[in-house]
């Protein structure tokens, strides 16, 4: 491993004991790095410092914090995009909504420096293409995509940018929508009969009165939905009305005075019925004779479909197939029973509760859970009412442990200093450069380098080929005797087995020389480390030659 570019020597030779300035520069990514310094001889003679920077701390900036939103934007469905833009080094970014300050069918696209990440959508997939903030900061590009605003109120969305821990988290970030308004087109009106009055005389409440009205937001009529429900209704007769039947114009209501013994024919008219709605009006005439007849609903069955579990790596459930039965009795006695009740057909109304979420179970492992109910309310011909529910889960959450595996860049073949005050701790993994995955099926991940929750290696090293001088102690360290010839020597092998989680387990061998007497060198310390923003650090030279560092 060679002394890596961000490291600077104060000088690079000279002779005999000595000590000089290492400086590491400033460091914008995570992911420790590191490298070694070599000091040789001229009589051949080598040491080796092993140099470390730590990563710099998880960050999310994002400048603006409010932004403001059009009811109708000027993409072609209506929709308006507003950009964030902001620095991170995360490896992820995930974007929490605000309970309670939510535009439902808000999307999120990212870039991240100019570069379009087709897969990121911050709320299933949060992984930044290629995780550049491992090695440097990066500029992003959130496009969220706000629906047009379909409802008569503002609306705010709420959100946070934060990592897969949820331990970086910026300050809520403000969207406000203003509201929408609604356009209204023509009125079509239905309206049923009057029931027949009794010969005995009574009264006869008005027919039925339906009406469809087309509606829209934002300057246009449809798209919205059809209003049926509403309005103003207003009674008047027309010209040859009977004088035996009485109109209540404000309800629409028939009265007739029994006709007892009095024979003739079937006393009729005619009622105007007006339907105003929304600044538009129709209108119908409907016939109405001495004779009656009631209809009665009721619903009588509702059934909801289980619906599909929520994944571990979180989401949610809104809607359900819903299955409804109803009845309807006569006066005369006459029963229709089982029959399918569809939404938006025949005033027939399916409502179904705020959907189901559930966040994502990162790296806890629990088996399906239920995390809440869809219940849904069918209200038919506006009395008749009836509910159900159904569970709502979550997906159980698993581990999958990786193979335990080698940095290649680790060194197997170590040299220790001819006076014998060198020696290697092989329960060390900076020494060892093992590592192992584990994944879960939430899509996240632990490895030994975690800030949190890291990965345990356990490391056992055992002496595989002995050689003179040379020795491993119960607590795992390589020693060795001063070297009394000006020979190297060495052959010294020792195994480390490393048993990750789950089972898994691997070796690896190092062999261990010293080097001969005649011409030495010693660097300390054996390791500097550094911090992400750049420090000078000093290192000490031994040495009874001259000797130049690279």
């Amino acid at each position: 491993m060679a002394k890596p570019s961000w490291i600077k020597l104060g000088k690079s030779s000279g002779s005999m004991n000595d000590s000089i300035t290492v400086t590491a520069s400033e460091y914008t990514g995570r992911q420790q790095r590191g490298g070694t310094i070599t000091a040789k001889t001229t009589g051949g003679a080598t040491d080796t410092t092993s140099v470390f920077q730590s990563g710099k701390a998880e960050f999310i900036n994002v400048p603006t914090k409010t932004y403001n939103a059009a009811a109708k934007g000027s993409n072609s469905d209506g929709s308006d995009t507003l950009q964030i833009t902001g620095t991170a080094n995360t490896a992820n970014i995930k974007v929490a909504e605000t309970t309670g300050k939510i535009i439902p069918g808000a999307t999120y696209k990212i870039q991240v420096n100019a570069v379009n990440d087709d897969f990121w959508d911050g709320k299933t997939d949060t992984d930044i293409d290629g995780d550049p903030g491992k090695d440097a900061e990066y500029l992003f590009i959130i496009d969220v995509e706000i629906p047009e605003n379909k409802t008569e109120a503002a609306r705010t969305l709420e959100i946070k940018l934060q990592n897969g821990n949820g331990d970086v988290v910026t300050d809520a970030i403000v969207i406000t929508q203003v509201k929408g308004v609604k356009s209204y087109d023509a009125v079509t009106l239905t309206v049923g009969t009057y029931q027949q009055i009794p010969a005995a005389g009574g009264t006869v409440d008005a027919p039925s009165v339906s009406f469809s009205q087309p509606w829209g937001w934002n300057g246009v009529t449809s798209g919205g939905g059809t209003i049926t429900t509403g309005g103003t209704v207003a009674y008047a007769t027309k010209t040859g009305w009977p004088s035996a039947l009485t109109l209540d114009p404000a309800t629409g209501q028939i009265s007739a005075e029994s006709r007892t013994t009095v024979v003739g024919d079937v006393i009729s008219g005619t009622v105007t019925i007006t339907l105003n709605a929304n600044g538009k009006s129709a209108s119908k005439d409907v016939s109405v004779s001495q004779q009656a007849n009631s209809v009665t609903y009721a619903v009588t069955g509702v059934t909801l479909a289980a619906p599909a579990d929520i994944p571990a790596s979180g989401g949610s459930v809104s809607s359900t197939t819903v299955t409804a039965k109803g009845s309807q009795t006569y006066t005369s006695g006459s029963v229709t029973s089982d029959v399918s009740l569809t939404n938006g057909a025949d005033d027939c109304t399916i409502t179904v509760s705020e959907g189901v979420s559930a966040a994502s179970l990162g790296t806890t492992v629990t088996n399906r859970t239920k995390k809440g109910t869809l219940t849904a309310t069918v209200t038919w011909k506006t009395t008749a009412t009836k509910s159900a529910s159904v569970d709502v889960y979550q997906a159980a959450n698993t581990a999958i442990y990786g193979d335990i595996t080698f940095d290649s860049a680790v060194a197997t073949e170590i040299s220790l200093k001819a006076d014998g005050t060198q020696s290697r701790n092989m329960t060390d993994n900076s020494y060892v450069g093992a590592k192992q995955t584990v994944t879960y099926t939430s899509g996240a991940t632990r490895t030994e380098a975690s800030d949190t929750a890291a990965v345990v290696l356990n490391l056992s090293p055992k002496v595989k080929t002995a050689a003179t001088g040379f020795a491993l102690s119960s607590d795992g360290i390589v020693s060795v005797g001063a070297n009394p010839n000006t020979e190297p020597r060495g052959g010294f092998v020792v195994t480390v087995t490393v048993t990750g989680e789950g089972s898994k387990t691997a070796t690896r061998d190092f062999t261990f020389s010293q080097q001969g007497s005649s011409s030495y060198i010693s660097l300390t310390p054996e390791s500097l480390t550094f911090v992400a923003a750049g420090e000078s650090k000093t290192l000490t030279i031994e040495s009874n030659d001259s000797w130049t560092l690279e």
